[in-house]
């Protein structure tokens, strides 16, 4: 019996663990974005935030959008990454708890549990955010913009899912 709860916490843990890190800012690369690179900066700091402009700059370029169009993508990105943010700071804060349960021989499942629940929940919360962001700014698209949208997403996809990025079928899907 306390095997089987030893795995299930096992499991439990690996599974906040990941909802933390997806619940995070991305990293990637890129050859001509600004202070693009591994290890380009800590999740908040001004690296992330180029690299998230420069990301935004191409796909605006690519999908011909307006300067109206632009404006609101930039107002979605903005309320998203303001939504976003505390969540994903309460989860790692959460997260940390639950580490330092585990690290201090705590095996109370109830009070593991809870924070894994809850840490889950905020996860939700954050993919419902994205999600909403998602359809707003497909929203903002002309038929001609989203089926290039559509086509981008899709070979982004297949290159994250060739390249291991966050699992099978790749970014968190």
């Amino acid at each position: 019996m306390k095997r089987h709860t030893l795995l299930t916490l096992a499991a439990v843990l690996l599974l906040a663990t990941g909802l933390v890190a997806a619940a995070g800012p991305g990293r990637g690369s890129c050859a001509d974005c600004p202070k693009a690179g591994p290890g380009f900066g800590p999740p908040d700091g001004a690296g992330i935030a180029a690299f998230a402009e420069h990301r935004a700059e191409r796909l605006a370029d690519a999908l011909d959008l307006t300067e109206d169009q632009q404006a609101a993508w930039k107002t979605l990105r903005d309320d998203l990454q303001a939504t976003i943010t505390p969540l994903a700071e309460q989860a790692q804060e959460q997260h940390t708890q639950l580490r330092d349960l585990l690290d201090a021989g705590t095996t109370d499942a109830q009070v593991v549990g809870e924070l894994v629940l809850s840490t889950h929940a905020i996860g939700q919360k954050i993919q419902a955010a994205r999600d909403a962001t998602e359809a707003s700014f497909r929203a903002l698209l002309t038929s001609e913009q989203l089926a290039k949208y559509d086509e981008l997403q899709t070979r982004r996809d297949e290159h994250g899912s060739r390249h291991g990025h966050r699992g099978p079928g790749g970014r968190g899907r």
